[in-house]
């Protein structure tokens, strides 16, 4: 297979679209193909150590909501996550946060009761179970929630002072909110969220 062009797009908080035909195919490479390999290779993404600054903050990311689900725990508060999807299924081991979220909420009412995986079976609710059951704090999976205006989005996220951001966005106390990504600049993978805590 040949590559013969490549687009940055915004899926997923930043994803990179190629395009490949067969080898010596009627298809000339595009000028983005060259264009990408030198800042590439200008940025050293094939050498791990591109990756370290990204890896600490991923961990402590993980180490922050650990830490605060377990504060929340021992409070006798719940602790919530918005969102069942590919994404949730990902960040929920890599942030240590399999037995830490306690329910989680979507809007599609087409989702299973369960999130079920390896040592977990977590309750999927309507988004009203935010208000009923009022959690300590909302660990944000769903990655469009962050590009949403705050008008757009779950109303108990439209009061709140931001924070610094997070790849998951989170709130406080029944009452935060979402604004548009802030970004890794230099970074690899998801685009975090801004998070904002309740005033």
């Amino acid at each position: 297979m040949e590559l013969i062009d490549v687009q940055h797009i915004g899926t997923k908080g930043g994803s990179i679209r190629v395009t490949v035909q067969r080898a010596g195919g009627a298809k000339k490479p595009s000028a983005e193909v060259a264009r990408f390999v030198a800042e590439e290779e200008r940025l050293g993404v094939d050498q791990p150590a591109y990756y370290a600054p990204y890896v600490k903050k991923i961990a402590a990311i993980h180490d922050e909501l650990v830490a605060m689900a377990d504060a929340a725990h021992a409070r006798g508060q719940l602790v919530a996550g918005y969102g069942v999807s590919v994404a949730t299924t990902t960040l929920l081991p890599q942030f240590g946060l399999e037995n830490k979220i306690d329910f989680l909420v979507d809007d599609d009412p087409k989702k299973a009761n369960v999130m079920a995986g390896p040592g977990y079976d977590i309750p999927i609710l309507p988004p009203a179970a935010l208000y009923e059951r009022k959690p300590a704090f909302v660990v944000v999976f769903a990655w469009r929630l962050c590009r949403l205006d705050p008008g757009q989005a779950c109303p108990l996220f439209r009061r709140g002072r931001q924070v610094r951001g997070a790849a998951a966005g989170h709130y406080h106390g029944g009452a935060g909110r979402l604004t548009r990504p802030a970004g890794l600049k230099g970074s690899p993978g998801m685009t975090p969220c801004r998070r904002w805590i309740s005033s």
